[in-house]
């Protein structure tokens, strides 16, 4: 498992990659330099041998911002273009449908 102070190291990393990335009036670009000053203020001293004050500090900021910057990354990623021809489009089966039930859902997502 990966050290606590990796994981920080490498979370503030992405973080501050992130705000490069992004305009300066965005909200989430606010909320990542908030984030950044916090941990900032967390990591003066020696990682190698921090405190538990520290260490559970880290942990809680980790857990606080661990999603953070990801709703701007989606937004920024190309979606996959989608084919919709009949033969990418099949009817969930479950065996306590039927045959029956099963051949009526196909036919209509076929149409």
């Amino acid at each position: 498992m990966e050290s606590l102070k990796t994981r920080v190291m490498e979370r503030r990393a992405k973080l501050q990659s992130n705000l490069r990335e992004m305009e300066p009036e965005n909200h989430t670009a606010k909320d990542i330099e908030q984030a950044l000053s916090a941990v900032d203020a967390l990591i003066t001293g020696d990682l190698d041998n921090m405190s538990e004050v520290v260490s559970a500090g880290l942990s809680r900021w980790l857990e606080t911002n661990k999603y953070l910057g990801e709703h701007e990354e989606a937004k920024a990623a190309p979606l996959p273009r989608l084919s919709m021809s009949s033969a990418a489009v099949e009817a969930p089966v479950d065996a306590t449908w039927g045959d029956k039930a099963a051949a009526e859902i196909k036919e209509r997502t076929t149409h």
